[in-house]
């Protein structure tokens, strides 16, 4: 395809998406290369399953759309070839920046009806480093020295925030998994089973896809607990998200799932994180998106929110089904989080 400044085009990615099922094949993405063969653009795909009432819905997932600066005139080529690819029920968009937001606005891209994609919830657990990281961040002057003040006052008032919230606490009915096994595989059969829910694969291989590697190497947490002996009742998946650049040391809540509303289980797996980033020297916690429900009881546990400069959640569903089109204008449809699309990657 001739790009729109005539002087790059776009080609494929080697290589595709398989189904665990074999059903079908999707690129890995595209990239913008001029004539002279110098890479200049890209855009990744990311193949999902996702389910609405059983039914399964092709999903896709945007990754990494960056053009060199000046070849932005074919920006639009490559997000194109991602927004008409062929039997694909949804298209999704999950880190999203300011500038490719307002993009994804004029071209008809939607937000979820939810209220929460713009802004963070989190836990300071070390003040002093937390203080100095946004002192850097800031490029305040002296950064080094003012963090101890700066951060003894924000040690008064998460205290005084914290109180009836949570706090850095180890409940014994708590299990940290470390297999992802069948367990997984029983417990997502019952997960999909909810009606009206649009709801990413959480079996035992997807599962393992995201997180075993960051399992093994620490950086991610799941915490779980038992309804009955060897069945999962629920979990919590807690991902690193470090920010190197400014010293700061990061968690967040990437997933949850519980039965019922899961109210205590979220109050008491967020005690359980605290304590162990206090112990591993982490300096903040933090839970991005989620649905109305579930993003009104995180608010109600964390003591600090901060807004994002943009949205970050976008979607798509295809013309060619409207039913489903129709049915994600339900707030109550979505739970979005970082485990959806590329946010843990």
């Amino acid at each position: 395809m001739v790009a729109e400044s005539g002087d790059a085009y776009t080609h494929l990615f080697t290589g595709n998406h398989l189904f665990s099922d074999g059903v079908a094949l999707y690129p890995m993405g595209w990239v913008l290369e001029t004539t002279q063969r110098q890479l200049v653009g890209h855009i990744g795909n990311i193949c999902l399953e996702y389910y609405l009432n059983t039914k399964r819905i092709i999903t896709v997932s945007a990754r990494g759309w960056v053009v060199d600066i000046n070849y932005r005139g074919s920006s639009f080529a490559l997000l194109h070839k991602f927004c008409v690819q062929p039997n694909i029920d949804l298209f999704l968009i999950t880190t999203a920046d300011l500038r490719s937001g307002r993009v994804y606005a004029k071209l008809g891209v939607l937000k979820p009806p939810t209220v929460s994609y713009d802004r963070v919830a989190f836990w300071i657990i070390d003040h002093h480093k937390f203080a100095l990281s946004v002192l850097v961040k800031r490029n305040v002057p002296f950064a080094s020295i003012l963090a101890f003040p700066v951060g003894a006052f924000l040690s008064a008032v998460s205290w005084v925030r914290n109180i009836g919230r949570c706090r850095p606490n180890r409940h014994t009915y708590i299990t940290e998994v470390t297999t992802i096994d069948e367990r997984f595989d029983r417990y997502w059969e019952k997960l999909r089973a909810q009606p009206n829910r649009l709801m990413c694969v959480r079996d035992r291989a997807a599962m393992a896809w995201r997180f075993e590697r960051p399992m093994r190497a620490g950086n991610a947490w799941i915490f779980a607990y038992y309804g009955s002996p060897n069945e999962l009742a629920g979990y919590a998946v807690f991902l690193r998200q470090d920010s190197p650049d400014i010293g700061l040391r990061r968690m967040r809540l990437v997933d949850f799932q519980s039965e019922g509303d899961g109210a205590k289980f979220l109050h008491d797996a967020i005690e359980v994180a605290l304590a162990r980033c206090r112990n591993e020297g982490i300096h903040m916690l933090e839970s991005v998106g989620f649905g109305n429900v579930r993003r009104k009881q995180i608010d109600a546990l964390a003591p600090y929110q901060r807004q994002l400069p943009a949205w970050m959640f976008w979607y798509k569903a295809s013309e060619k089904n409207p039913e489903l089109a129709k049915a994600l204008l339900n707030p109550d449809v979505w739970d979005p989080c970082t485990y959806d699309g590329d946010g843990c990657f």
